[in-house]
């Protein structure tokens, strides 16, 4: 299976689908469809769905919650990659913790924007 991403195309649409490049020029595929896309707002889907119709991407906005060692945390921020760390986090002004820990109970993720549509869920 190919990994999903979602980019704004040229019309700043937010686009889903799978990502090809042809010609220098960056793509989305989705339903034999293709749309053109700026590839500075690409986005990678993060194996994370926290309903069935909803995944969650880098450079979206999460609120999340869970619970570590009987303490519990809540953040909003967006979702990044972390490269000295390999792994996914969810970063902003004041904080950054990882996306996704064995560690953590009570976990609880939502989508609300994205970095780059600005469009709230």
């Amino acid at each position: 299976m190919l990994p999903l991403f979602k980019a704004l195309d040229t019309s700043n649409i937010m686009r889903y689908g799978y990502f090809v490049i042809r010609n220098e020029e960056a793509y989305l595929i989705n339903n034999n469809k293709k749309y053109k896309i700026n590839r500075n707002t690409l986005c990678q889907h993060t194996g994370l769905e926290y309903s069935s119709e909803d995944k969650v991407y880098t450079h979206d906005i999460v609120d999340l919650s869970f619970s570590y060692s009987g303490i519990n945390f809540n953040i909003i921020g967006e979702v990044k990659e972390d490269r000295l760390n390999g792994r996914l986090v969810v970063v902003n002004k004041d904080q950054k913790v990882a996306l996704v820990d064995n560690n953590y109970s009570n976990y609880s993720i939502k989508v609300i924007s994205n970095k780059y549509s600005g469009v709230n869920k």
